[in-house]
């Protein structure tokens, strides 16, 4: 695809109007599979079952589910409403918790009054699947006119108090805009009624979809130009079946009696729309088999028992498919396709006629073979899968390239601020803020403690070599990718921080570094040491310590073996017990290094007062060896320091060849950086390790 046609694409995903839209689905999903569960169970297509639900228990279990099925799916507009309007006052007046709140019931409140003019009982139905697009309506325009309101209405049209808190206040001068909001919404109920005779958007929607169908007849074109408008109407929230609910009984219903008519009601259900609107069983497949989102597949995986027996609310509503660009055309295409296959299997004699009406809860496969009392429908279906997950395949590699695209733009711009935040003297933090920084941080977050928790989280090595060209250990970093580019590791350090996993990656990358030093020790049959980084708070832990202890322990790993750098984000003064635990790792055989010294926080009393294996300079300092004297005379000073409180002087960062022996010149002969090697997988560190020295 073109560069300006992804542009368009990346656009479209970051709209506000549409990214609100596609996060109120989202966070309504727990509500979908709950509701997915009591419906699946109530259409549940074993006849003994059937027949026994209404009996079983008294009718206690029927009548249960069927609560659920009410309160979930029944109310589903109403879900809708409120939670795209919190999402979109969110993205229209970030960090104001208070419109966001006022704008979910407000949304609530304007989709309801679109229903004045209906009966109580076509009030109720409109608030389940069927009124979606009025509710993304209503909680669009209402929130967008009420933040509006908000922000340009004259004061002496604002209800204001004195004396009151901040939320009371806030309240208050909410009152006029709401009540303009709710007007307009129910003036325009009015209109409808006056102008075109419906009580509602709805009744409007249905009549119009009816009036294509005038001249239409239960033939191929008939059955083209209903699936076609079906999957359309859904694409924008609009219950297809439902609105065509009318159509479908004139013309296709009564064609399931008639023996000669290939088009009929029962046709379309088994053969066009299979898994339902868009046949998505086919959508699902091409998810599971193509895509190379995790997000992706887990929802495809969650949605595929509803979706073998036509229920596809998850997906439709989970990915979703509404609204969604990329898969407009496959989603009206498919169904098209799968009529246009079977039509042309009945018109050449292999599909007899359909004659039975089957429950719409039947799985693919067993819904064709019952549909014409033959193997040859359950061929048909399959043939029709086969096709139509081909067509949806290439969708599902276009939208991976959108996601991948939108996640690096989202990761370059978070990385950008993170490190602007690095040269002003500051550690940025993300997780409090809105906006597309925020949104960017808690997604990036949420998959890290997710990686974690499945240990998906790597951990490569840094060889680090003396100056005769023998590697003598290796640094554990940090080498996490989010949609498959490399996160900045103090970015995803950070956000472990904010995120409240840190603890879990500390745990992780000492467990990978005990087995490494094993790994080592066996291939170079030599000391050599691995370390791990550790913060001043960690190290203060006594706890932290004794199960640091115990898993080199437990890992069999030698006296030396494992080494603890700690960074100086914070002092190490006025740690209570610090000293202490720097002296049980030491008797354990794991001493501590300090990483990254004169740039941070460490105080030479703590260098004269502990011991330390080795101090690492701070590249900023190291990379300027060849032309700053201030930045030799240091190092010079550092070293001798060494000398005289028994600790090694590490370089890293070290690059080129000229630094390497400048650095030699000052008595610092241990380094770390890209001369030798950048930090690689395990395998390759030791590749580079067996082929020493280096020069």
């Amino acid at each position: 695809m073109g560069k300006r046609a992804m542009r368009a694409l990346y656009a479209l995903e970051q709209n506000r109007v549409l990214s609100s839209i596609k996060k109120g689905f989202i966070t309504l999903v727990p509500l979908l599979m709950v509701g997915a569960f009591a419906l699946l169970l109530r259409s549940f297509p074993l006849p003994a079952f059937q027949a026994a639900l209404p009996t079983l228990w008294g009718g206690a279990l029927d009548r249960f589910l069927a609560c659920v099925g009410e309160s979930t799916f029944g109310l589903l507009s109403i879900f809708v409403a409120g939670a795209v309007g919190f999402h979109y006052a969110g993205a229209c007046r970030e960090g104001d918790l208070f419109t966001q709140v006022t704008a979910m019931a407000l949304s609530v409140a304007c989709f309801v009054a679109t229903f004045g003019q209906s009966a109580p009982a076509e009030r109720l139905a409109g608030f389940g699947s069927t009124g979606v697009f009025t509710a993304l309506l209503c909680a669009v325009a209402g929130t967008r006119l009420f933040v509006f309101l908000g922000e340009h209405a004259p004061r002496r049209f604002r209800f204001s108090t004195a004396g009151a808190d901040e939320g009371f206040r806030a309240a208050m001068g909410g009152i006029a805009p709401a009540l303009l909001c709710v007007a307009v919404f129910a003036a325009g109920n009015l209109a409808l009624d006056w102008l075109a005779g419906v009580a509602s958007l709805n009744e409007l929607i249905t009549a119009g979809a009816s009036a294509l169908f005038s001249r239409a007849g239960n033939d191929l074109s008939g059955g083209i130009l209903f699936t076609a408008l079906q999957g359309t109407l859904w694409m924008f929230g609009i219950h297809g079946g439902n609105a065509l609910d009318q159509v479908a009984t004139r013309l296709f219903v009564p064609a399931n009696a008639d023996p000669t008519a290939v088009v009929c009601k029962s046709f379309l259900d088994n053969f066009a729309l299979i898994g339902g609107c868009g046949a998505t069983i086919c959508l699902l497949l091409a998810l599971l088999l193509f895509s190379r989102s995790k997000d992706d597949r887990r929802l495809a995986g969650a949605s595929l028992p509803f979706g073998l027996f036509g229920i596809n609310e998850i997906l439709v509503y989970g990915l979703p498919v509404i609204l969604n660009p990329i898969y407009l055309i496959p989603f009206i295409l498919v169904p098209i396709c799968s009529l246009c296959i079977a039509y042309f299997a009945t018109w050449v004699g292999f599909l007899p006629v359909v004659t039975k009406t089957v429950a719409w809860t039947t799985p693919v496969l067993f819904s064709g073979y019952i549909a014409v009392d033959s193997w040859r429908g359950a061929a048909v279906q399959l043939v029709i899968v086969a096709v139509g997950t081909a067509i949806y395949a290439p969708f599902v590699k276009l939208s991976d390239r959108v996601r991948s695209g939108r996640e690096q733009e989202m990761l370059r711009a978070l990385t950008d601020a993170f490190q602007a935040g690095e040269r002003a003297g500051e550690r940025p933090r993300f997780l409090d803020r809105g906006g597309q920084l925020g949104a960017a941080a808690k997604q990036l977050a949420s998959r890290l403690r997710a990686d974690l928790q499945s240990g998906a989280v790597p951990f490569w090595y840094q060889p680090q070599v003396d100056a005769d060209g023998h590697a003598f250990g290796a640094e554990s970093l940090l080498r996490w990718r989010f949609g498959g580019q490399l996160v900045y590791p103090p970015l995803a350090i950070s956000l472990a921080q904010e995120e409240g996993v840190y603890g879990q990656l500390t745990e992780l990358a000492l467990q990978r570094a005990c087995r490494a030093a094993g790994a080592f020790r066996a291939a170079l049959g030599r000391p050599f040491s691995v370390s791990v980084n550790l913060t001043a708070t960690q190290l203060d832990d006594p706890a932290l310590v004794e199960q640091i202890i115990a898993m080199a322990q437990g890992a069999g790993v030698r006296p030396g073996g494992l080494g603890l750098e700690v960074t100086e984000e914070t002092t190490l003064i006025d740690r209570e017990h610090v000293s202490e635990n720097i002296g049980r790792l030491w008797a354990a055989g794991i001493p501590v290094s300090v990483d990254d010294f004169s740039m941070g926080h460490t105080s030479l009393r703590y260098l004269q007062e502990n011991p330390f294996r080795y101090v690492k300079l701070d590249g900023s300092l190291v990379r300027q060896v060849t032309e700053n004297a201030r930045s030799r005379e240091i190092v010079s000073s550092l070293v001798s320091l060494g000398t005289g409180l028994s600790f090694d002087t590490v370089a890293e960062q070290v690059e080129t060849a000229q630094v390497r022996d400048a650095l030699i010149a000052l008595g610092c002969t241990r380094f770390q950086g890209y001369l030798y090697s950048p930090a690689v997988p395990l395998e390759e560190c030791l590749a580079f390790c067996r082929e020493e020295p280096w020069r």
